[in-house]
């Protein structure tokens, strides 16, 4: 990995550590669906126990299970995430779900590293070559750098 691309990486890690998940918030409310949106700074989606037990607590006022079905993310360059549950009769398996998503995003994330290591490859390889020759009685020295 290139020096830039550690510093790069590094600075990002260290600026991202600092923040925190703000106060999750109802984006929709229906008797079968809830929809929770909070800001969030992971590289994969984060479902919080606040987030959890918020609609838990909107289920349970129906008499049903809240079952989460996955995250989504309205705009790239923000940290928004809407986290969005069912409310049904019989409780699933909310891990499964948690793991294919990050599963989802870890393979995103491997593709636009590889795009950025692609780049940097391809520039490094572009960069002209530069030969300075000197000559003295009849020998010559090239260098290339």
């Amino acid at each position: 990995m290139s020096g830039l691309k550690i510093g790069f990486v590094t600075f990002t890690m260290v600026w991202v550590s600092a923040c925190q998940v703000t106060e999750p918030v109802v984006e929709k409310s229906t008797r079968n669906v809830i929809a929770i949106s909070y800001d969030a700074y992971g590289s994969t989606p984060t479902v919080t126990p606040a987030a959890i037990d918020m609609a838990i607590e909107h289920c349970k006022k129906h008499g049903l299970f809240a079952n989460y079905r996955g995250a989504t993310i309205p705009n790239a360059l923000t940290v928004k995430e809407v986290h969005t549950f069912v409310c049904e009769r019989t409780k699933t398996d909310d891990s499964a779900v948690i793991i294919a998503q990050n599963a989802q995003y870890t393979a995103s994330s491997d593709l636009a590293s590889d795009a950025v290591d692609a780049f940097v490859e391809g520039y490094n390889a572009a960069k002209p070559t530069y030969t300075s020759c000197s000559t003295i009685g009849f020998q010559t020295t090239c260098t290339s750098y």
